[in-house]
């Protein structure tokens, strides 16, 4: 070839050489250039500018997972090479619809409408909730109406347990074991499966009271040691009387009992309360055969009664002031239905 004027020297081919658009992408033939002809070491993050590639640049978009599921990078692939809980992986799918932390193998199943998270051991298994030592470590559970309906929550200040229910705390277990009710309306429904009022035990109580003795509903000179102890279940209501003489005073009439606890239920017109009290003990007189007490709840008291060996029909009468002595004592086990 000959050349008109000057030869044609060498000279490495720039960008600057180029016009705009006269080499395009369209004039590339697909897989012209591909991978394999770009040497190892040809395009170095050396040759990059620092800020050619930002984040800025990067759509939202760009990396979302529908990229990773195509570009083949699922669960399975993250459980191979993830282990964020020192020797636990997270398991695709072997148990349960969530999530499946598992440590080895037990060999149990999970059931169906429980099964977001699932921890698995072929031993000891279990899950912590770890607060400050005044703090309190809770379970909620919510719905669409109240994200706190229900819950467990331990109180690390006073070390007691509370369940929650209908958005109100209903019992506690104390720091010595105790259970108590949110209310004094709440108690247990025993011998049933199901709320029946009958079944209802919501009230427990012990404690003590003065009996105070009377004859005919004096109690001039009297001087006595009077104690009295009661065990309240429901509606039924025990004592425990013991009284003792060191003078029985002067005056006459009827020995009764006042002063004793809760207000004594009618059950018909006819009867008072609930039959009789024996007088399970005692020392009176010498010639005091038999006595005993009834609940009378007119005038809620015991009334007490007896007859002596001369009394030969056996008809029990009121015992009086001549039927006791000083330094005589008796005791009583009482029973009656409480309003």
């Amino acid at each position: 070839m000959a050349y008109i004027g000057k030869q044609p020297r060498k000279a490495a081919l720039t960008a600057s050489d180029i016009e705009d658009g006269i080499i395009t992408a369209a004039k590339i033939e697909d897989g012209a250039v591909v991978a394999a002809e770009i040497a190892s070491n040809a395009v170095t993050t050396a040759k990059i500018n620092a800020d050619a590639v930002t984040g800025a640049k990067i759509a939202d978009d760009s990396v979302d997972s529908e990229h990773l599921v195509a570009a083949g990078i699922d669960k399975e692939h993250l459980t191979d090479h993830l282990d964020i809980f020192a020797g636990t992986s997270l398991s695709a799918a072997d148990l349960g619809a969530g999530v499946h932390i598992k440590i080895a193998d037990s060999g149990a199943s999970v059931a169906a409408n429980y099964d977001e998270i699932v921890i698995e051991n072929s031993d000891h298994a279990g899950m912590s909730i770890l607060t400050g030592t005044d703090k309190v470590g809770a379970v909620r559970f919510g719905d669409s109406g109240d994200n706190d309906i229900g819950g467990v929550l331990y109180n690390h200040d006073d070390n007691s347990m509370t369940f929650k229910v209908n958005a109100a705390d209903k019992w506690k277990i104390d720091s010595t074991g105790n259970l108590i009710p949110g209310a004094t309306t709440t108690g247990i429904y025993l011998g049933v499966t199901s709320a029946t009022a009958a079944n209802l035990l919501d009230d427990y109580e012990e404690g003590t009271f003065t009996p105070i003795i009377k004859f005919g509903g004096g109690t001039t000179g009297i001087s006595a040691t009077q104690v009295g102890a009661y065990t309240k279940i429901g509606n039924l209501v025990t004592l425990q009387i013991f009284i003792e003489f060191s003078n029985k005073g002067s005056s006459t009439g009827a020995a009764t009992i006042s002063g004793i606890p809760f207000t004594i239920a009618t059950l018909t017109s006819s009867w008072s309360g609930v039959g009789t009290a024996p007088l399970v003990w005692h020392n009176m007189a010498s010639s005091l055969v038999q006595a005993g007490a009834t609940v009378n709840r007119s005038s809620q008291l015991l009334n007490l009664f007896g007859h002596t060996a001369s009394n030969g029909n056996g008809t029990n009468q009121a015992l009086t002031n001549t039927d006791f002595a000083n330094n005589s004592y008796f005791g009583i086990t009482a029973a009656y239905l409480s309003t």
